[in-house]
């Protein structure tokens, strides 16, 4: 495991992701997907940084395909980018609160196996995003950045649901068994 953590955290500063509390989230994520990382997944980030600049994020779209050579990645954002991204990083501009939207992402690539969202954080936009894919996830489903103001009613929306799991600060993992 030694390995594998100083490997992730050297992508992770190769491809400098943009996260308040990096370590603490790639320790959290090197815990769950130690034995999965070079299995065929399908990984949806929701959220790919670098706001309005279209040249700007991505960083954790190319953390996570090196990290998971076999994976296809999906990125989503508000904002168009114009992002250089390895072959099996496919990126597409949409909000988070948009339910066809996210159906069609399915429909395109299957059920995800990974969703990770880091969009914007709102609450009512956290709660739809989580209600329209849970369903079509087939492993974990993890929120980030708990500690934004924006999301105040976030957690205690999800400490109703069974397995949700905060023993990481600011992040929420919810695994289907």
């Amino acid at each position: 495991m030694k390995e594998l953590e100083e490997s992730l955290k050297k992508i992770a500063r190769k491809h400098k992701p943009v996260k308040q509390y990096l370590r603490i989230f790639l320790e959290r994520y090197e815990e769950l997907f130690l034995t999965k990382r070079y299995d065929k997944l399908i990984i949806l980030e929701i959220g790919v940084g670098g706001y309005k600049n279209p040249i700007n994020g991505g960083g954790s779209l190319r953390m996570w395909s090196e990290f998971f050579p076999n994976a296809t990645i999906v990125g989503v954002d508000l904002n168009a980018k114009e992002l250089q991204l390895p072959s099996n990083v496919n990126f597409h501009k949409g909000s988070q609160a948009d339910v066809d939207f996210l159906n069609k992402l399915s429909n395109k690539y299957g059920r995800f196996d990974i969703v990770i969202d880091d969009a914007s954080h709102i609450t009512k936009n956290t709660i739809i995003t989580f209600e329209a894919l849970w369903k079509l996830t087939n492993q974990y489903y993890i929120i980030e950045d708990l500690h934004m103001k924006s999301s105040e009613g976030t957690r205690q929306y999800f400490e109703k649901i069974h397995g949700a799991d905060f023993n990481t600060k600011n992040l929420c993992v919810i695994q289907k068994t």
